[in-house]
């Protein structure tokens, strides 16, 4: 919810622009930016893109035209899994194609990776450390990651993304929603400098 807000609340960010939502769920935080104006790849486990992802992705876009329907999708993203991670990148460039993204950015994939609430088993950080290097190689790309930390390995997952990104901005929550009692904060990164 918290990413969502935060996303909504810079709405002119994502209009025009490629994002991937990681470990998206429902894919709210992608479904906000698709409705500012985005192309949206939600991403999750295979099975819960079956489950919860892909249905609730065609009931956000059923209203819209079908030019903005083609720019929200619902896509399989084990962590870790480069051929997953190469057919999310895919489904960007098919967009770029089809006239459903108008970024400056060439050929290359994404603008936003955004992923919230997804380091809760310490097993799962190099897997994901894995995908984010592959989805976030240019410049450009800024990866908005939104952040309860619950236990002390949490901030292995900090050091394995400070080790390969640059810290852009850290928002705390309360600076996004002031009566929030969660211990959460909003960082963005973008790939580091030679």
């Amino acid at each position: 919810y918290v990413l969502a807000v935060y996303v909504a609340r810079q709405a002119g960010r994502w209009n025009t622009t490629s994002v991937v939502e990681l470990g998206c769920g429902t894919g709210l935080a992608a479904g906000v930016t698709w409705k500012l104006g985005a192309f949206a790849v939600a991403t999750d486990l295979p099975e819960v893109v079956e489950a919860v992802t892909a249905p609730n992705v065609a009931n956000i876009a059923a209203d819209a035209t079908k030019k903005r329907r083609n720019a929200f999708v619902g896509a399989p993203l084990s962590w870790g899994v480069d051929a997953e991670a190469a057919a999310c990148e895919s489904l960007c460039l098919r967009g770029k194609q089809q006239g459903l993204i108008a970024t400056p950015n060439g050929g290359e994939c994404f603008d936003f990776v955004i992923a919230a609430d997804v380091v809760y088993h310490s097993e799962a950080h190099e897997p994901l450390m894995a995908s984010l290097r592959q989805l976030v190689r240019k410049p450009t790309t800024t990866f908005v990651f939104a952040h309860r930390r619950r236990l002390e390995n949490d901030t292995n997952f900090l050091d394995l993304v400070l080790g390969h990104f640059e810290t852009v901005k850290a928002t705390p929550v309360t600076d996004i929603l002031p009566d929030c009692p969660l211990d959460l904060t909003m960082y963005e990164f973008t790939v580091m400098k030679g």
